[in-house]
């Protein structure tokens, strides 16, 4: 650029042009050639980058694409671990209840073999006791849904039935045998047949034992607490669950004679006179058992021995079911009387005897 400077000097002084005026032509020259220099490379630039930004976008989108895929595969994984997760938990369950499941089945069948062995050793050892153990089939209960037993109703003093087996030997003795639930069982209309109730373990806060009248094979044939009077069901007893006993008392009332006697093994305890139902509120009939062992603080005495039957009069008396019952009286006048609402009053000297009486000792009323 200088060289042209020095021609453009000398051309000028040729052509008669005077120094400046040259020099504002070859400044105006330069700056236009500077110009073009920086503006060349510009363009260059501009040609060779032809879009920066879009780069830079594109370059943001990418980053941010991996960045999405990133989260998408660990979110994968984690899904995948959760489901792995998942799927383990449910087969350990799997084989939790399966395990569970064997060991009730064996758990059952070990229960049944102690409970028929135990059987055939109290039927060796007192035979009174094979007309009402002595096997005659064995009945296996029916599947009963357990959303059916949540609906089947608690046998209680409380509890009212329409459709229930009944006493056919309301007045017939038995051998003082008797069990204990020691867990809620369910009562049957007959060995295998139809469940209508659970007979609960305790009655009255009171362990519940009711007497067996009558048996067939693993089946056992029970009185029961409820209404209507007379009341009796089935309870399988193959499955375990009941506690078994004896009582040597037996208990017999006579509405007629207005006498009460206690006999133990045999032996006659005494015979005392009574008080029974007025003829509004009579002292219903049959076989029944002593359901518990109160002190109601009403002046009854101690003990009050609450009986599985109702009066058939009354369906309700004191805020109770109008449960009849054995208590003492402090007026000895009524004694001998047809006076009470059902229930049978009975003189002191009779609640010191009764007070060994065992729950669900049978008593026959006549």
């Amino acid at each position: 650029m200088r060289v042209r400077f020095l021609l453009s000097i000398a051309t000028g002084a040729a052509l008669g042009v005077t120094a400046p005026a040259v020099g504002e032509a070859m400044g105006a020259t330069a700056h236009a050639e500077i110009s073009h220099a920086r503006s060349g490379p510009a363009q260059l630039g501009h040609v060779q980058f032809a879009h920066p930004e879009k780069g830079h976008a594109r370059t943001g989108r990418t980053k941010a694409g991996r960045a999405r895929a990133g989260k998408a595969r660990v979110g994968k994984a984690r899904t995948g671990r959760a489901r792995a997760h998942r799927a383990h938990r449910a087969h350990r369950a799997r084989v939790h209840h399966t395990r569970t499941r064997h060991a009730r089945i064996q758990h059952a069948r070990v229960a049944r073999a102690r409970t028929v062995a135990r059987t055939v050793a109290r039927t060796a050892n007192h035979p009174a006791r094979a007309r009402t153990t002595a096997p005659t089939h064995q009945t296996s209960p029916q599947h009963v849904p357990f959303r059916y037993i949540r609906e089947l109703p608690r046998v209680t003093t409380w509890t009212s039935l329409r459709r229930v087996p009944r006493d056919r030997d309301a007045f017939d003795g038995t051998n003082g045998e008797m069990l204990h639930p020691t867990r809620p069982k369910i009562v049957h209309m007959e060995p295998g047949g139809t469940p209508f109730g659970i007979l609960p373990t305790h009655l009255l806060k009171n362990p519940t034992w009711v007497p067996v009248v009558e048996g067939d094979g693993d089946w056992v044939r029970v009185l029961l607490p409820n209404r209507p009077n007379r009341s009796t069901g089935w309870i399988h007893i193959g499955s375990g669950g009941v506690q078994w006993s004896r009582s040597d008392y037996k208990i017999y009332v006579s509405l007629r004679m207005r006498r009460i006697a206690v006999y133990k093994s045999g032996r006659r305890l005494g015979v005392w006179p009574v008080a029974i139902g007025a003829p509004n509120t009579p002292t219903p009939a049959g076989r029944t058992f002593v359901m518990a062992a109160v002190d109601t603080g009403h002046g009854y005495g101690v003990p009050v021995l609450p009986l599985g039957m109702h009066s058939n009069a009354l369906r309700t008396f004191n805020g109770g079911p109008a449960t009849i019952g054995l208590h003492g009286w402090p007026d000895s006048g009524v004694f001998g009387h047809n006076v009470s609402n059902g229930c049978v009053r009975v003189p002191k000297a009779t609640l010191a005897v009764l007070r060994h009486v065992p729950l669900g000792t049978m008593v026959t009323i006549r």
